[in-house]
């Protein structure tokens, strides 16, 4: 297939874009890198020449450009909703960072921008190219573990230490289960593969240091029941901060009618299946595919352009992530749980 023609949206300090998008984009056959685009200028051309791109200051100059056929928005999160909006208005396809939004206004605009407009719009979640994922989603759709009665996935560590300063210290940002918490979260509901229909969520906090306290708790658990019948549990738990230094450390745990996997990884990311009595050790990487999740997912992202198809993460599967992380911070700020509504 021809080439996509990609602008990279916030790539102008060291951040998600110039750590993993740009480096990936620079060897996948399947897109071109065309433009970067950031508001520090001395960052953003100083990235532009080591890849060959141009680059601009203004995310206007990125749409009004007639080579850039779709846009990669790495920038931070209170700007996603309004740039997929204007992207997707220009004609631009879009792939977006998570959290694609900060509310569910924000999302129905979104929804309404992309359907209208006919463009194609995946969001990043990258974690569902990770050959441990696919490993699982193969299993399960082989019938191997019956129906998942309940998904559980724990992720235990500290916040990432964002500068002094930084807006993501803010209430208004709602804090990092809003914008970590959508990966987890869809990567449940990616096994699971049911409509969520309530969720019920817990906070609090403990932050040993006041100088590096957010304004917003650091320990969120989302307990969510799916129309299936499943229960889902998401917990995220950064308050391993004293000391510092506790690695980070998810686990899964899928609970099914014929079979239980888990899944830890500080165990050499190796699978555990339980089966009638027997125990077996999966290795993931029997899955044939890219070592890179963040060059799988843009692969993919550029083959459902050029073709046509549906992304994996379209606009009404991000939407679902997001109504979940959003739910479970009102359920916790109102001590009850919240009903999801169907669709958008």
């Amino acid at each position: 297939m021809k080439p996509l023609k990609i602008a990279v949206i916030g790539a102008g300090t060291p951040n998600i874009a110039t750590s993993n998008h740009l480096p990936v984009l620079a060897g996948l056959d399947s897109v071109n890198l065309v433009t970067l685009c950031d508001i520090n200028e001395e960052g953003v051309k100083k990235y532009a020449e080591q890849y060959g791109a141009k680059w601009y200051t203004d995310f206007e100059d990125v749409l009004k450009d007639p080579e850039v056929e779709a846009v990669d928005i790495c920038t931070p999160d209170w700007l996603h909703a309004r740039q997929v909006v204007s992207a997707a208005r220009a004609g631009k396809h879009v792939i977006c960072e998570k959290p694609i939004a900060m509310n569910m206004e924000e999302a129905r605009q979104m929804a309404h921008a992309v359907e209208s407009n006919g463009i194609t719009f995946m969001a990043a979640h990258m974690r569902r190219f990770q050959p441990m994922t696919q490993c699982i989603k193969n299993l399960i759709e082989r019938g191997e573990l019956g129906q998942i009665i309940y998904a559980r996935m724990s992720v235990k560590g500290a916040f990432f230490p964002y500068p002094k300063g930084s807006p993501y210290y803010k209430k208004e940002m709602r804090g990092q289960f809003l914008h970590n918490g959508p990966h987890y979260v869809d990567t449940l509901c990616h096994f699971v593969d049911s409509r969520p229909i309530r969720v019920h969520g817990a906070t609090r906090r403990f932050y040993p240091d006041p100088d590096e306290a957010m304004e917003m708790d650091n320990f969120t658990t989302a307990t969510i029941r799916f129309e299936n019948g499943a229960i889902g549990s998401v917990e995220q738990n950064l308050t391993m901060l004293n000391p510092r230094g506790y690695p980070t450390r998810e686990q899964i745990m899928l609970i099914g009618t014929k079979a239980t996997i888990t899944w830890n990884s500080t165990d050499d990311a190796t699978l555990v299946q339980y089966t009638n009595g027997s125990t077996s050790y999966l290795d993931p990487n029997i899955i044939k595919t890219r070592t890179d999740p963040y060059a799988a997912e843009l692969d993919h992202f550029a083959e459902c352009v050029r073709t046509g198809q549906k992304p994996i993460t379209d606009i009404a599967e991000s939407i679902k992530s997001l109504s979940i992380c959003l739910g479970a911070l009102d359920s916790a700020e109102r001590g009850h749980p919240i009903a999801l509504q169907k669709g958008i």
